[in-house]
């Protein structure tokens, strides 16, 4: 980043988390729904974020937001492969399967002879692949990729033709994870945790301004960074087990 970090890393050592804390919000009003992209590295709590994964991968079209776009670490790549075929379940609203986009995009996961993770009647994660190669985005069809930097997945991130308004980063080191936010372009940045509220930072944030205040065992913080303005949540404070 262009400027010095807002909390210092030896503040943020050691933090472990509450997961009855995570709680996504509820859409209070239709809005325009905004796409996700979940980077799971490591040393993160993987449990935790399988929970928001699979919550969207089984409910795609309800609420504010959802996960388009998945990227773990390769290190574990197997552990989080062997936990989400687990979690998989099939669509909420079984009427999903039957879309034209779904079907088409899986028709071409298929003609691209693409990997890709699925359950029987519900999403489909396909290996390698970005949203343009499918054919666009499709509700119930996740792009997943495997990286092994925080550099390497800014990039992966940036192969993608989506913008993505969101970002949940899963890291237990707050300074890696600010390393994603400095990289990538999207707006909103979620540290182990998943879609919540901002309306703290709306008046900082429209005016350009940066500020930092707690609440609630969160951290909340927005700022200007290269021309864009960023607004960053994670907790403290609390411990989960997993």
């Amino acid at each position: 980043m262009s400027k010095a970090p807002l909390i210092t890393e030896n503040s943020l050592k050691n933090i472990n988390y509450d997961m009855d804390k995570l709680k996504v919000k509820s859409a209070a009003a239709k809005t325009e729904r905004k796409p996700t992209v979940l980077i799971i590295f490591g040393h993160s709590d993987i449990n935790a974020a399988l929970h928001y994964l699979g919550k969207s991968l089984e409910d795609p079209i309800s609420g504010e937001t959802f996960v388009a776009t998945v990227l773990v670490q390769e290190s574990i790549k197997k552990d989080f492969e062997q936990k989400l075929q687990t979690l998989l379940k099939p669509f909420a609203n079984a009427d999903l399967e039957k879309s034209a986009e779904y079907l088409r995009a899986l028709e071409t996961v298929k003609k691209l002879n693409a990997q890709f993770l699925s359950v029987a009647g519900g999403a489909a994660l396909v290996y390698d692949f970005t949203h343009e190669h499918l054919g666009g985005l499709a509700a119930g069809i996740v792009t997943l990729h495997t990286f092994r930097t925080a550099k390497e997945a800014i990039s992966l991130v940036g192969k993608e033709t989506l913008s993505f308004s969101n970002v949940s980063i899963w890291h237990e080191n707050h300074a890696f994870a600010y390393e994603v936010v400095a990289g990538l372009k999207s707006n909103n940045f979620y540290i182990n945790c998943f879609d919540m509220p901002l309306t703290l930072l709306e008046e900082s944030a429209k005016q350009g301004k940066s500020h930092v205040m707690m609440e609630k065992n969160y951290h909340y913080e927005t700022m200007p960074h290269n021309g864009q303005q960023k607004n960053i949540v994670f907790p403290i404070g609390s411990i989960f087990a997993n």
